[in-house]
């Protein structure tokens, strides 16, 4: 059987995090899977019960460490996620060496570490990504903007999992839609467009899951912050549509979580949300640069027109394109594909 070793920086409650437990939990049935995370911070007792279920080995250890440990025992496949583990995996001489990138790091990384140390960052994930030969973008949109600076990639989509639920077709004991939106509140979710296009849709509640707070909480009265939620994915059967105004992603995990339960999709129109929208249908991509006015108007008219057959479209739809089936798959199908060469 193949073996695959997986290096991830953490198994904190994260969309990456989620993605590793979806590959894990396919890929160990027809290989030999080994995992290491060099941090135990914020771990998710959620993901370590649910990996310990599996038939595979998992492992703590130190940058050094695991090194040296993959330098004296040869896999088929080290298949790595993060700065950190993607320096191990491209230096690191006995196996192929697979990496998956969900970011563009000349972008993201000086926004959300600081110009200095961001720069930093971004300099040495986008030289370890030239170097390395194997790498996977997590979205066409991703892929094509790291070709735009250098990064020769291969595109495998995110997925998730297939709810066993079917789409609620009762009416809600509540006149009132109510929304969700996931994410902690950084600059990059842009929760202060959302406030703005609150302000506008005070008929219309939205709770939004994540960590962080609001200045002197001054966002609208029809808007709760519920915090963090350990598995968001159990509640979204409760709500009646799922919004993010995000300034960039990579392919995200919360909206196709959301699309798995036919939740109507609200999204701001980049590259990546569109590429999910391109393929579920039945969405609404609005421009952040317009007024919140002109959008809150289209929010209107398009939650007004959702009915049930709409809702069992998106999921349909999400369940063929965006299954962890389906992503694991593919993975596997490439690391057949290297061990050929």
């Amino acid at each position: 059987m193949m073996q695959v070793c997986y290096l991830v920086p953490s198994l904190r409650s994260s969309g990456p995090t989620n993605q590793i437990v979806y590959l894990l939990e396919e890929n160990s049935k027809s290989a030999v899977c080994e995992l290491i995370y060099f941090s135990k911070k914020d771990t998710s007792v959620i993901h370590l019960n649910k990996l310990k279920t599996l038939n595979i080995k998992i492992t703590h250890m130190s940058f050094v460490v695991a090194l040296k440990y993959l330098n004296t025992h040869k896999f088929d496949v080290v298949h790595s996620h993060g700065l950190l583990s993607d320096l191990i995996s491209t230096i690191q001489i006995k196996s192929k060496s697979v990496l998956t990138s969900r970011n563009n790091p000349l972008k993201d990384y000086p926004s959300k570490f600081g110009y200095l140390k961001g720069s930093i960052m971004a300099l040495s994930h986008w030289v370890i990504q030239v170097l390395n030969k194997n790498v996977i973008s997590c979205s066409h949109s991703l892929g094509r903007d790291l070709n735009k600076i250098g990064i020769r990639n291969n595109v495998i989509q995110n997925g998730t999992r297939v709810p066993l639920v079917n789409i609620d077709r009762h009416k809600r004991s509540s006149v009132i839609l109510t929304g969700i939106s996931t994410g902690n509140l950084i600059p990059r979710k842009n929760f202060e467009y959302t406030f703005k296009l609150f302000s506008q849709l005070d008929a219309i509640k939205l709770d939004i899951c994540g960590k962080g707070s609001y200045p002197d909480n001054d966002y609208p009265e029809n808007i709760i912050l519920k915090g963090y939620i350990n598995n968001v994915t159990e509640i979204y059967i409760n709500y009646d549509f799922f919004i993010s105004t995000s300034l960039s992603e990579g392919l995200p995990n919360s909206v196709l979580e959301a699309a798995m339960f036919g939740l109507p999709l609200i999204l701001s129109n980049i590259p990546p949300h569109k590429e999910i929208a391109d393929i579920l249908q039945n969405c609404l991509l609005i421009d952040i640069d317009k007024d919140e006015k002109e959008n809150s108007l289209l929010i209107s008219e398009y939650l007004n027109s959702i009915t049930i057959e709409t809702r069992e479209s998106i999921a349909k739809n999400a369940q063929r394109h965006f299954s962890k089936v389906k992503m694991a798959s593919n993975y596997y199908e490439y690391y057949k594909g290297l061990l050929s060469i």
